[in-house]
């Protein structure tokens, strides 16, 4: 997975949450993103030590 993001120049990922309907019928819900920003800065924080 991680080579095609690359390969698509993919620039963020949504984050799903799976819904249960009464129906029982399956969907899912965008609750957020992961982005390039995201990333970046968990790095850096990570690399500061914080």
């Amino acid at each position: 997975m991680q080579q095609k993001i690359i390969e698509h120049e993919v620039d963020s990922l949504p984050v799903v949450e799976k819904v249960i309907q009464e129906d029982g019928k399956e969907l899912y819900k965008i609750t957020g993103k992961v982005s390039k920003t995201n990333i970046t800065k968990l790095f850096v924080k990570l690399g500061e030590g914080k």
